[in-house]
């Protein structure tokens, strides 16, 4: 990618340092594949002569690379790169979240075969995108209420040639006769609506955006359609009033089949607040039982850097969800009322427990015995050629001996020692 920072270098030091701004240029650019889109653009911001040929070096590069790319796919990874300096250089990236936790969600919960995925607070569309990159048939629908951050998503959407998308101008909290198979969502953390928003399911009003996003989609959901939420660890610790009566809407109308708690440093850097992702079925029955988990490594450095490690516990936390894996001997998943569970929830983390650690421990202590019971099967193939190599030469002393029974009995005695 080494030629789109060039180009958006000669626009930054040119003095474009809006990134919303560079990405639409970009975005212009591959939906003509023209540059008098970039000339428009020019106009619109009403930059100087010296700007103008910025845009003019800028473009001409973006042209080189779409000239250079091959498939839709192609321009959406280019189009990505460009909304990742959103967040490096500090805009907007409370609209974008990391491609490997959305892989994560999806690994536990996949999208159907023509289903309907909704992302009602979607940002830039990198739900959206990951959900087409494994079912492109089915229907992708996300609200996105910041005008230039709509505009981000409609561009992303099309470069990734997603064709059964619709990106609404709106929020999702006033979705209505919608009904998904699967929401996967990351709403604005911490955040407050002017107008506060009424929660039928959980019979209260709040204007916390965490809340009113956890119970707009329990709402939104059919029976045994399934939600994925990033929210801030507060919705799980919180002892207020509104914060219980929202968890007890969600144990008693949903199956809530696992809590994951993400480390500190998830979202940076943006923000370094505590996350949980809950995983959910809508299910009048309620929660019987679930599995909690800590995720004490996502795969990257927990920093502003965000470095890759090589290591993470995700895959295997999906992996003993989807299994139904849990601690044995603990609180770890058990049947429980709906007041015990409730308690459980309040408590986050004071008595959750590791399923990553849990996981590793046990491929640990699986690996030891496979080392011991390879050690062991090592000195029995000793063993086996050693008395193989005795009753050989015994044979042969047998046949060829022609001393007394009693003598042959103590000079065998002699060759098996």
């Amino acid at each position: 990618m080494n030629l789109v920072d060039s180009a958006w270098n000669d626009l930054w030091s040119a003095g474009i340092t809006n990134p919303i701004d560079i990405s639409r240029i970009f975005s212009e650019i591959a939906t003509s594949r023209s540059r008098t889109n970039s000339t428009t653009l020019i106009d619109q911001l009403k930059v100087d002569q010296g700007l103008s040929r910025a845009i003019e070096r800028a473009s001409t590069t973006f042209a080189h690379l779409l000239n250079d790319s091959s498939s839709g796919d192609h321009l959406g990874d280019i189009y990505e790169y460009i909304l990742s300096h959103l967040s490096t250089a500090g805009h907007f990236g409370q609209f974008r979240t990391p491609t490997h936790l959305i892989n994560f969600i999806y690994d536990v919960f996949p999208p159907l075969s023509q289903g309907t995925i909704l992302d009602p607070a979607c940002g830039t569309g990198g739900f959206l995108i990951e959900a087409n990159k494994r079912q492109a048939d089915s229907h992708f629908i996300g609200c996105e209420i910041d005008r230039s951050v709509f505009e981000l998503a409609v561009a992303n959407g099309k470069l990734h040639g997603i064709e059964r998308l619709n990106v609404m101008r709106q929020s999702g909290i006033g979705l209505a006769d919608l009904k998904p198979d699967l929401i996967a969502t990351n709403p604005p953390f911490s955040g407050t609506f002017d107008e506060p928003y009424f929660s039928d399911i959980a019979g209260l009003t709040t204007s916390k955006t965490e809340l009113a996003f956890l119970c707009k989609c329990l709402e939104l959901l059919e029976e045994s359609g399934r939600c994925a939420i990033v929210l801030p660890l507060g919705v799980a610790s919180n002892t207020s009033k509104e914060f219980v009566q929202v968890r007890k809407a969600l144990l008693r109308n949903a199956s809530i089949k696992a809590i994951v708690e993400l480390p500190r440093g998830s979202f940076l850097p943006y923000t370094d607040a505590k996350t949980v992702i809950i995983f959910f079925e809508k299910d009048r029955r309620g929660t019987s039982e679930f599995i909690s988990a800590v995720c004490t490594d996502d795969g990257f450095t927990l920093d502003d850097a965000r470095k890759p490690t090589g290591t993470s516990t995700l895959p295997i936390i999906a992996r003993c969800i989807d299994l139904g894996i849990f601690s044995p001997g603990s609180s770890f998943c058990r049947e429980s009322s709906i007041q015990e569970l409730d308690d459980y929830l309040r408590l986050v983390p004071s008595r959750i427990n590791s399923l990553a650690s849990s996981a590793i421990s046990f491929q640990r202590k699986k690996r030891s015995l496979k080392d011991e019971c390879r050690a062991e099967i090592d000195e029995l193939f000793v063993a086996v050629n050693k008395l193989q190599s005795v009753m050989l030469r015994l044979s042969t002393f047998a046949k060829s001996s022609t001393q007394c029974p009693t003598k042959m009995k103590e000079d065998a005695v002699d060759v098996a020692l």
